[in-house]
């Protein structure tokens, strides 16, 4: 099983609780969480013994009033990520696997949230009501990202 804790480890990025700043490990946004390679910084040799991952809060700095809200839509991005793997169709910078898998984990947040579920929302209501206007930024964004790795590995 594998769970990072720069990206899986959800009680992340606020603020220490015992002295004044952050805290030591960042906060794992969606994005990230989707972004990142479970395989990535493994050794070649212990690749095929991967059988998951996992997302983890041991709520040391989240309680009652916040647990939902911290695991989704974190979780719901692992959960695509492994669900779906951007890497059999290209990477997660392509536009063609971006926006399908951003519109099913809107729907599946609007789906919890709609149960009563707290969810922290992907993105404002106005994309899930109109996601040919959100997707159409998203990609122009997803696009120039791409353009500015590939002018920084230059």
């Amino acid at each position: 099983m594998q769970s990072s804790y720069e990206a899986y480890y959800l009680d992340c990025g606020e603020e220490n609780m015992f002295t004044s700043g952050p805290n030591w490990c960042p906060y794992a946004m969606w994005t990230n969480i989707y972004a990142n390679d479970v395989l990535q910084k493994l050794p070649e040799e212990c690749r095929d013994n991967i059988i998951g991952a996992e997302v983890t809060s041991w709520t040391e700095q989240i309680g009652d009033a916040t647990i939902h809200s911290k695991l989704f839509p974190r979780s719901i991005a692992l959960a695509e990520r492994l669900w779906t793997d951007p890497a059999e169709t290209g990477t997660y910078h392509d536009v063609a696997v971006w926006l399908p898998a951003l519109q099913r984990m809107r729907y599946v947040n609007a789906n919890l949230a709609n149960k009563c579920i707290p969810t922290h929302p992907l993105q404002p209501q106005f994309c899930l009501e109109n996601p040919e206007y959100c997707d159409e930024f998203t990609a122009s964004r997803i696009k120039e990202q791409n353009e500015e790795v590939v002018m920084e590995e230059l």
